[in-house]
This record gives C-alpha cells, structure tokens and sequence, in this order.
C-alpha cells in the first residue's frame, strides 16, 4: 500500500478551480463514508459468538452494512464519472498522470 501525503493549505484549497475543489471534497467525503463502513463491517464480526441468535444477529447487521457499502461504492463511482471523466478540463488534466494499471482499470 502506499500512502500519499498532502499538505493542502487553506490557500492552496481557495486557489484550485471551483470545480477541482468541489471534487476534491465530495470524493474526500465518499472515501470517508467508504473507510466508516469498512470498519463496521470488520468489527461486527469480530468476536465469536456464545450463541446462535447472538450470531445470527451480527450476521445480519454485516448484511446490512455490506449492503450500506455496496449503495457507497456505487454513489462514489456515479459521483466520479459525473463530476471526473465527463468533466472535460478536470480530466485532461488528471487523466494523463495515471499509471497503466490505473488507466486500464478506467476502460471498462
């Protein structure tokens, strides 16, 4: 895994395009709600259980959160094709600074 650091300042957020900022927070705002979920899920079922309602109960709350998750992971990618690749300005400038793998993930 590798981890990317981003010293984003107040005034480096105010001199991105309205459009760029906007993007950066509702994607910001989706990994979050994704990370959250995630979490949930792993520690639902952590434990073990001493009964069989006790286990049929988290089994259906890990349901639920996957099923949270799934709606998530689904906004995120409407949320990314809407405002990323059918943006032409933002993707001409971020497209090209992909990788391979990550270009070939995108043509789907």
């Amino acid at each position: 895994m590798k981890i990317y650091r981003l010293n984003l300042t107040k005034e480096k957020l105010a001199a991105l395009p309205s459009s760029e900022r906007r993007l950066l927070l509702l994607l910001g705002h989706a990994l979050n709600e994704i990370n959250v979920l995630t979490k949930l899920i792993l520690i639902v079922g952590q434990d073990l259980p001493t009964m069989q309602i006790v286990d049929h109960v988290e089994a259906g709350q890990t349901l639920i959160f996957m099923r949270l998750l799934i709606g998530k992971l689904h906004e995120a990618w409407e949320l990314f094709k809407s405002r990323f690749q059918a943006d032409a300005s933002v993707a001409s400038k971020y497209l090209p600074r992909l990788g391979p793998q990550e270009t070939a993930a995108l043509e789907y």
